[in-house]
């Protein structure tokens, strides 16, 4: 979510990212824009940085898509639809009043 809001990322952007893509010790971000047909560099804000480490000390994960889809269990490399991420955003959205600032994901 953070991504989202504090990046404006489009969700095409979101779903396009890989855990590759992020440089955490500079707290930078390399995005691909399909609109502008270009790699651009946003300098990560204070919360996303600290949201992406925490979710990546919980994936456990160094590598492949930042957010896998729901059929990870078949196909661990699997990304998450354009669908499957405005549905989680959807549900956090309907939660967000129980949810606190520092258990959102990236």
């Amino acid at each position: 979510m953070c991504l989202l809001i504090e990046h404006a990322l489009r969700i095409s952007e979101l779903v396009g990212l890989n855990i590759e893509n992020f440089d955490q010790s500079a707290g930078t971000a390399v995005i691909y824009s399909p609109k502008k047909s270009a790699w651009v560099t946003h300098r990560l804000k204070k919360h996303t940085r600290l949201a992406l480490d925490l979710y990546l000390a919980e994936e456990q994960r160094s590598t492949n898509p930042l957010f896998c889809g729901y059929q990870m269990v078949k196909k661990p490399d699997s990304r998450i639809t354009r669908y499957g991420a405005y549905n989680r955003a959807e549900i956090l959205l309907t939660y967000s009043s129980r949810v606190s600032a520092v258990r959102l994901t990236p």
